[in-house]
């Protein structure tokens, strides 16, 4: 199975509050081509990373209880680059702050914002206001992303169009955009060794491994490039949604669950276990409101359990694969055979208050 090599020293990932399909530069602006960069070409996996969150946070905005609002852009900021002469000639950053892909069809595209746009002002906010959300990369770089996406749920609220300038090639453009409700989380990719992925209750991270092996769906040979389905990557991303929208950190810390080597052992290994399920189990809800096929999911824990489940051996946290697929497919059935309230399937577990973990 073959991964995409990058070189990636001294880059941290391109965290989105949602996009994808990073544009090629045209000959005027000088930039890199995409192919010539490995910037460009982690910048076009989070944006496809991105897009595949917004889809499922968009179609599944009834579900959640804490929401956000979702304009189609993703961010990054200069301050994620530690070394500014790597990037020089790939991205432009007339400002700290650049868009970085756009979801096709989103608010944001409708409205004609361009990878590379660069941020200025939200509605009344002026730049150095917008400069002076974050500090600087010793600190925190995403803290100005962050800010703006908490600034825009909070204008957002009902449902009015939100003035935003930008800077392209020197030239002031401003558009009005009308946001989109969405679960509150935003998404990453994670520059680290291993096939790993997280939910922290804000956040979802998929690690750069895992989505290639994703991606690759196990059917790609030598000289390929990614496929285009990514089917699979959209069943990992369903599966950590769902642990933010159930709470699950929440919920296992108000359940005294043992964080450390403890958590393999007696009831926070069994506590853990049942968020997996709880997590397996709507995904395939999330995944047919959004319009995916949660086949895929079957097809990914299957071949994932396979080539890297550890049998009789397996994490005590986790079923192993063969129970995963079974309960996604017992949930298949039940979704399948459900009555949509407000246009979405609503799961059993979401119709009432959350439970506590026994």
């Amino acid at each position: 199975m073959r991964y995409i090599l990058l070189a990636l020293l001294a880059v941290t990932m391109l965290p989105a509050t949602t996009a994808v399909q990073a544009q090629k530069p045209t000959a005027e602006t000088g930039l890199a081509e995409a192919t010539d960069s490995p910037y460009r070409a982690l910048q076009a996996l989070d944006g496809q990373l991105a897009a595949i969150g917004y889809s499922l946070g968009t179609a599944n905005a009834p579900l959640c209880d804490q929401r956000a609002a979702a304009t189609g852009l993703q961010w990054h900021d200069i301050d994620q680059y530690t070394d500014r002469s790597a990037i020089s000639g790939v991205f432009a950053f007339e400002t700290p702050i650049e868009v970085a892909a756009v979801v096709p069809k989103s608010p944001a595209d409708l409205a004609g914002i361009q990878v590379g746009d660069a941020f200025v002002a939200l509605d009344d906010t002026p730049r150095v206001d917008i400069e002076a959300l974050g500090s600087n990369a010793a600190d925190d770089p995403y803290a100005r992303i962050r800010r703006i996406g908490e600034k825009l749920a909070s204008m957002s609220k009902d449902g009015s169009p939100v003035t935003m300038e930008f800077l392209r090639q020197g030239s002031t453009l401003v558009k009005d955009v009308t946001p989109l409700p969405t679960c509150a989380t935003s998404y990453q990719i994670r520059i680290e060794d291993g096939l790993d992925a997280g939910a922290d209750g804000r956040m979802v991270s998929v690690n750069l491994p895992l989505v290639q092996y994703a991606l690759d769906n196990g059917e790609a040979d030598q000289g390929s490039t990614l496929p285009a389905d990514d089917g699979q990557l959209v069943a990992v991303v369903a599966h950590e949604l769902a642990h933010n929208i159930l709470r699950h950190r929440e919920r296992l810390d108000a359940a005294g669950v043992d964080r450390g080597i403890g958590r393999l052992f007696g009831k926070s290994a069994g506590r853990i276990k049942a968020t997996e399920e709880e997590a397996d189990r709507l995904s395939v809800w999330l995944m047919l409101n959004a319009g995916y096929d949660p086949e895929d999911a079957v097809r990914f824990w299957t071949r994932f359990g396979k080539e890297h489940g550890l049998g009789i051996f397996s994490d005590s946290t986790h079923y192993r694969w063969k129970n995963r697929v079974r309960q996604l497919r017992e949930e298949m059935a039940a979704a399948m055979a459900a009555d949509r309230r407000n246009g979405v399937l609503v799961p059993p577990i979401l119709r009432a208050p959350l439970p506590p973990l026994d």
